[in-house]
């Protein structure tokens, strides 16, 4: 049975046809979703997610069209939205290390007589790094100097910069949750 045929029996509202579809065209959404997104398990939701879309808006396919490429396209939404979401999430976590930080470098956080055991952890983090990096991080946070100024100063692209400070302000992230874990422990 071709695939035209297949997407009729599911627009009469076949639903085994459906299951037929998802069959032949699984294997193949999952290689070309894994290619795009490296966890497994995020993977096979984006396309269990995709084949769920498919099935909600059969109506509007165009039966004269091929059912693989529409599928690819649906997937290829779905690891757009996957990687929006992802942002978003990041981007809340890396705003709030981004003012602890920024709090912690210029003092401001807490006043002498309340210390805050997060504040502690942050600065024992902060001790850990090499000098040049926590000289990096204190002309971001605590100068405010842009990426480019930055960049200019140590004579790195401003790419290798945002790329340097995301990864310490990950690693400050790490060590300040493994410090508030072990106090707690």
């Amino acid at each position: 049975m071709s695939d035209c045929d297949t997407i009729q029996k599911v627009k009469q509202g076949d639903i085994n046809a459906f299951g037929d579809l998802v069959r032949v065209y699984q294997g193949s959404m999952r290689a070309f979703t894994a290619r795009y997104i490296p966890c497994a398990a995020d993977a096979q939701d984006i396309v269990q997610d995709a084949f769920v879309e498919a099935f909600a808006n059969i109506e509007t396919f165009d039966s004269a069209r091929d059912f693989g490429p529409w599928m690819r396209g649906i997937c290829k939404n779905k690891i757009c939205n996957y990687y929006r979401a992802r942002n978003r999430r990041d981007k809340l976590s890396v705003s709030l290390v981004d003012q602890a930080l920024i709090e912690a470098i210029q003092g401001d956080a807490q006043s002498a007589s309340e210390p805050d055991p997060r504040l502690d952890s942050l600065n024992r983090c902060l001790n850990k790094l090499k000098d040049t990096h926590r000289t990096v991080m204190e002309w971001r946070y605590s100068r405010r100097e842009s990426i480019e100024m930055i960049a200019r100063r140590v004579s790195r692209s401003t790419a290798s910069v945002a790329q340097l400070l995301f990864r310490l302000r990950e690693a400050v992230r790490t060590c300040v949750l493994k410090e508030i874990q072990r106090e707690t422990a």
